[in-house]
């Protein structure tokens, strides 16, 4: 409970920080006799992240190929939208999230 509340206070804090940056560098005339400067209309925050697949579990090591196949996929997209719902609650000024997901074996045969 504590921790969530901290949690919150901190992007709290952040996106406070964030919005305060950001009307400092839209105040183009914060040296001049006219105080004006751009009025911000809106913000939006994209992530751009890359991660390798975990290799399928070991356990999974006598199924049929189809069966492999089937594992490995549901285990991905069960990854991926855990640590998706994770970066979301740690970063909640993102708007965006841009996702790519590397096959887990490519760097061991050379592909990335």
């Amino acid at each position: 409970m504590i921790t969530l509340f901290l949690g919150r206070l901190s992007a709290g804090l952040r996106a406070r920080w964030l919005r305060g940056s950001i009307d400092k560098a839209l105040a183009v005339n914060r040296y001049e006799v006219r105080p004006d400067g751009l009025l911000l209309e809106g913000t939006s925050f994209r992530l751009a992240i890359t991660w390798r697949a975990r290799d399928r579990h070991p356990w999974d090591g006598n199924l049929a190929a189809d069966s492999k196949a089937l594992r490995l996929v549901e285990q991905t997209f069960s990854d991926t939208l855990a640590a998706l719902e994770r970066l979301f609650v740690a970063l909640p000024e993102v708007d965006v999230i841009d996702l790519r997901v590397l096959e887990a074996g490519a760097r061991k045969h050379g592909t990335c």
